[in-house]
């Protein structure tokens, strides 16, 4: 009975010491013209040489975000809103040293979309009858 109480602790304790490797990534998004805040900019978080995101969430009306319970390891995060540039910020870590990590200030830019030249014609009708 006694071995069977000690490898339930045991396996209790690892338990709780592999969800205590988690970790927290905050920011602010931007606009890197107008220094304006960028409300519900997707911020996604991706493991290391994959495309999948791993979590993920949206900057909340002051443009800021929190990813929380990550576990340690090394991402990168990526940010993004329509018509602005995505952002790709490589080498992100989570350690027992870096639990919590501030990415601060993330700027993103406006997209310039190159738009051809473009005519337009048109015709008049006469509706007097003279």
């Amino acid at each position: 009975m006694k071995r069977l109480v000690i490898s339930a602790m045991w396996v209790l304790l690892t338990f709780a010491t592999a969800l205590g490797q988690r970790g927290s990534l905050t920011g602010m998004v931007v606009d890197k013209s107008t220094s304006g805040h960028v409300s519900f900019a997707t911020v996604a978080l991706m493991k290391t040489g994959e495309e999948n995101a791993l979590a993920g969430t949206v900057s909340d009306e002051t443009g800021e975000f929190l990813i929380d319970k990550v576990p340690y390891g090394s991402y990168q995060v990526v940010v993004s809103f329509i018509g602005y540039q995505s952002r790709n910020i490589p080498d992100v870590t989570l350690s027992a040293a870096d639990r919590e990590l501030d990415l601060g200030t993330i700027m993103l830019e406006l997209e310039t979309i190159g738009i051809e030249e473009v005519e337009a014609a048109g015709a008049v009708e006469d509706d007097h009858h003279g």
